[in-house]
């Protein structure tokens, strides 16, 4: 499994854009594998979870493609079981790991929800690893 992450797979630090009273983006980590058999996708969501397998719009000359994928803290189980295993994209996983680690800590609830303005350091830094995280991917 890990093989086909390094091969087929990709680790992602996502940003989305601020929506309704958000005044910064927010980011999000996703791991997802697409693959031509859709047995493989089933045998990642049936180990870890994830979502729904579809399938991605191709070319009619192109085989089907299957999508599987994971995110949050869901991804980060995931990928520890899975780092022993990495070499091709290790450095992704753990920095994977470490943002939604450290994000779990930076985000705490005030009176059950959570802050719609977060400080500015913190976007600041999320925004940082957001760059490491496509930096990594440019190396692999």
């Amino acid at each position: 499994m890990a093989g086909i992450i390094d091969g087929e797979g990709c680790i992602v630090i996502h940003k989305h854009k601020p929506v309704g009273a958000r005044i910064h983006p927010w980011y999000s980590l996703r791991v997802t594998v697409i693959m031509t058999d859709r047995w493989i996708c089933e045998l990642f969501r049936f180990s870890f979870g994830g979502g729904s397998i579809g399938q991605r719009k191709r070319k009619a000359k192109h085989n089907p493609a299957y999508v599987w994928g994971i995110g949050g803290v869901a991804a980060t189980t995931m990928l520890k079981c899975l780092l022993p295993y990495l070499k091709l994209k290790r450095a992704q996983a753990e920095l994977g790991i470490k943002f939604v680690t450290e994000k779990q800590k930076r985000n705490r609830r005030v009176n059950g929800k959570y802050y719609l303005r977060k400080p500015h350091h913190i976007s600041v830094l999320e925004e940082a690893e957001f760059i490491l995280m496509k930096k990594l991917k440019e190396k692999a």
